[in-house]
């Protein structure tokens, strides 16, 4: 389909509005933010959400964009974008999906004070064109809203009669109480009886009705069928206005995409991360036996190539990072440059509604494979609890290195050691073929992580210290009752996010956004920092992550991509 004709189908898809300079600072001319909305309802059979409510957005977007849809024309704006990457020498694009139950305030609130970052990021790179594409997807947070009125109707008569049973057999059972002596035993245990009955059958419904309250199933149903098929719209879209655009310029003008790539970079927050690598698994050409064979091909489409990949809080099975059949996204995680994951170990919402939630949908055998991403930590037990990176001094002594072995989900429960154990343990590969455990390291190796468990900001003297994600409790493994505290903290006090809390304070916001523009290289700043040699930049970040308490396990990728990035340098 050529560019042309998809026009009137990306139009009502999806909605593109550009942020516009506010009081607090002003955009970069080389940094471009814009806020790409889907378009589908929250329900369905509701009215298009075609335009942002211009009251709560006027400081955030031009003031005729929001209130005129025909000036804001969406083919226009990715025609826009695409002129942007076009003309640009050096451009980064980097789109950022939110998780689950995120209210449509809190997103653009946090996608137009990301660009904030960007800009300073901008200023120490001064050659590079950065554009920030922040996709909200259609998310709603947990309510009570037409709960009754979309039951079913065997349900509802289900729900209601069962109470009006209960009730009965609650009162039936008090007046025999008063006169059971006149009466037959069986008679007065019958009310009992029924009232169990029909207590189960009251609960069940409850308990159906509560998951919907939650919005949790509403939302993956909205991730599978709103938001990743519109995404993948926007990126071929623009992916064949960049070929359209470059083809009418002159022989001195054009770019050769086929050698020179634009880079595409993602951050994921939660449910996310399953809309970012289930729109790559469609973008990719699935039947290339790269994709099952070998290493997979990092091109999508005719001018992008995958570079970075942030997960934060991952809302995705650990199974993703486990090379095996079941693992159904290896084949899209490994196609980017760089691969990084932001996990805590007291991320209660994962820890407890997603997945009990996915405990009725995710075919695992144990517990330990319902267990997401998000919750995956170092492994204490392999070095005594230190924060850094971790396997530093492994990777300067060129010892063998396999992220599998330093790798957890821990448990509450010390008594249950299966559901405590690393993930070496877990995949057997002494019963496994061979080449299993080359293709583990092909996976997993690929990824740096980050356990933010205890992470405690220091960039400001504040005191007490700021803890964005958890207690920062120190401790081999959280027990039950700190699973309470934090439940109670998160929930009802709001003092701590353990979920989303990673793009609050600014060590971990910067964490994100370097890597994501600028890569581990320029995270440590390899290209900055010209006079210093690789050894000492890794020690400085070593340093920094121990001051803020976040422990890191470096791919080993990444670190032989630094030592050969210092030897180009040196030559």
């Amino acid at each position: 389909m050529n560019s042309s004709s998809s026009k009137p189908e990306i139009d009502d898809l999806l909605k593109i509005y550009e942020f516009c300079n506010s009081k607090s600072f002003n955009f970069n001319k080389k940094v471009y933010g814009f806020l790409v909305e889907s378009t589908a309802p929250i329900n369905v059979g509701d009215k298009n959400h075609d335009k942002i409510r211009f009251h709560c957005w006027e400081n955030y977007f031009p003031k005729d964009e929001v209130r005129d849809s025909k000036i804001n024309v969406t083919s226009n704006k990715i025609a826009k974008v695409a002129e942007i990457l076009n003309d640009s020498e050096d451009p980064e694009i980097v789109v950022r999906i939110h998780g689950y139950s995120t209210s449509e305030e809190d997103v653009i609130k946090s996608y137009y004070g990301m660009i904030n970052d960007i800009n300073e990021l901008q200023k120490s790179n001064p050659n590079k064109t950065f554009i920030f594409l922040g996709y909200r997807w259609p998310s709603e947070a947990p309510n009570i809203n037409n709960i009754f009125k979309a039951l079913p109707t065997l349900p509802r008569l289900f729900l209601f009669g069962s109470a009006i049973l209960i009730f009965i057999s609650v009162g039936s059972l008090s007046f025999e109480l008063f006169d059971k002596i006149s009466l037959p035993l069986f008679i007065l245990f019958s009310p009992i009886i029924f009232f169990a009955l029909f207590g189960l059958l009251f609960s069940t419904i409850l308990t159906l009705i509560l998951l919907r309250c939650t919005a949790y199933f509403r939302d993956s149903f909205r991730a599978t069928n709103y938001a990743v098929p519109d995404l993948v719209e926007l990126i071929r879209n623009l992916d064949q206005n960049v070929l359209d655009i470059n083809n009418k310029n002159n022989s001195t003008k054009k770019k050769d995409y086929h050698k020179n790539k634009l880079k595409l970079s993602f951050i994921a927050h939660s449910m996310g991360s399953y809309v970012t690598t289930n729109t790559v698994r469609i973008l990719s050409d699935v039947f290339t036996d790269r994709s099952i064979k070998g290493e997979p091909g990092r091109n999508i489409g005719n001018v992008f190539a995958l570079e970075r990949l942030i997960l934060v809080a991952p809302d995705i099975p650990v199974e993703t990072i486990i090379p095996r059949r079941a693992n159904f996204l290896q084949s899209s995680l490994r196609r980017f440059k760089e691969s990084y994951i932001f996990s805590n170990e007291g991320d209660v919402i994962l820890r407890i509604l997603s997945t009990a939630a996915n405990y009725f949908s995710f075919p695992g055998s144990d517990r330990f494979s319902g267990y997401r991403l998000g919750n995956l930590t170092v492994r204490h037990c392999k070095a005594k609890l230190n924060y850094g990176v971790v396997n530093l001094n492994v990777l300067n002594n060129k010892e063998q290195f396999d992220c599998l072995e330093w790798l957890e989900v821990r448990s509450s429960d010390k008594s249950y050691d299966q559901e405590n154990r690393i993930l070496k343990d877990f995949l057997n590969l002494n019963n496994s073929r061979p080449e299993t455990f080359s293709k583990a390291r092909s996976i997993t190796n690929k990824f740096t992580y980050f356990d933010c468990t205890d992470y405690e900001d220091c960039t400001k003297n504040a005191n007490p210290k700021v803890h964005p994600v958890g207690l920062a409790l120190k401790k081999k493994a959280l027990n039950f009752l700190d699973y309470v505290w934090l439940f109670i903290k998160h929930v009802f006090f709001h003092e701590i996010d353990t979920h989303g809390g990673y793009f609050e304070e600014k060590f971990s916001k910067e964490l994100i956004s370097k890597l994501a523009f600028l890569g581990f290289d320029g995270l440590i700043g390899v290209h900055s920092h010209k006079e210093q040699q690789p050894s000492q930049l890794l020690t400085h970040f070593d340093e920094l992550c121990k001051k803020n308490q976040i422990q890191v396990v470096l791919s080993p990728d990444r670190y032989e991509e630094i030592l050969a990035t210092n030897v180009k340098r040196d030559s």
